[in-house]
């Protein structure tokens, strides 16, 4: 589903978006009104827009691809990009996100894989028309936000391969997810007083599964209420489960 999304986004910059490569814009459309940007082979460690893209305040989407330096955003290049559904910072040296990207109140699609985010802020749970969000092999990423919880809209949470200490509680809340790509059960620490992360009964809240992954099954716990937790999943489509031998 991944790769699909990828190439739909590719045939629309076709029609109404440019390509800026090593600095170059290598795009035949005029630049007026432009919806969608992609960036590649960028070398400098801070990414920077074009003025006229910021001036134009209309961009919908905004790619970065092969650019492995970028590790820092600064706080004003969202700020005139209200409109921003997209944003693909995977593949990138991103270790935090601005404040200000949680004024992009019309996102929908944030992918942060295979960078080395260290932390999601809080207000996180302000976007709320995301509906996918991507974090999976993200190495330096141990704890996710009691804000993820409010992300009412979300569909596509991925997070494999990326060493969380557990998933928050409240995540059963998100009673629109369909994909759910890594849900940890229980907490590393299991001497932890802040947050104890889930165990499989939040998972019985979560009706429109299709794709779930489940990891460190090992410490799961029998289910209060004796009932099998995915009873209830019958638009299950694909099923994983991760489990160490004690």
């Amino acid at each position: 589903m991944h790769d699909v999304l990828r190439s739909f986004g590719e045939k629309l910059m076709e029609e109404e978006g440019i390509i800026i490569n090593n600095g170059q814009c290598t795009s035949r459309n005029s630049l007026t009104k432009i919806r969608r940007l992609s960036i590649s082979n960028q070398g400098d460690d801070v990414l920077s827009l074009p003025n006229v893209i910021t001036e134009q305040k209309c961009l919908r989407v905004l790619r970065l691809i092969n650019c492995p330096r970028i590790n820092r955003i600064e706080n004003h290049a969202f700020e005139s990009l209200k409109r921003l559904r997209v944003l693909d910072l995977c593949d990138t040296s991103i270790d935090s996100l601005p404040d200000c990207l949680t004024k992009l109140l019309h996102l929908k699609y944030l992918d942060l894989d295979r960078t080395k985010i260290r932390r999601l802020p809080e207000s996180i749970g302000c976007l709320a028309n995301l509906q996918t969000l991507n974090l999976s092999e993200c190495e330096s990423l141990h704890e996710l936000p009691m804000g993820i919880t409010k992300l009412s809209n979300l569909r596509c949470l991925r997070i494999e391969k990326t060493p969380l200490t557990h998933v928050p509680t409240g995540v059963g809340k998100l009673k629109n997810l369909s994909t759910l790509l890594g849900f940890f059960v229980g907490h590393c620490d299991s001497m932890s007083k802040m947050d104890g992360g889930c165990d499989l009964d939040e998972l019985q809240y979560l009706c429109n599964l299709r794709h779930l992954r489940i990891d460190k099954l090992e410490r799961a716990t029998r289910t209060r209420n004796g009932n099998f937790m995915l009873a209830n999943k019958k638009f299950l489509r694909r099923l994983i489960l991760e489990c160490r031998a004690g």
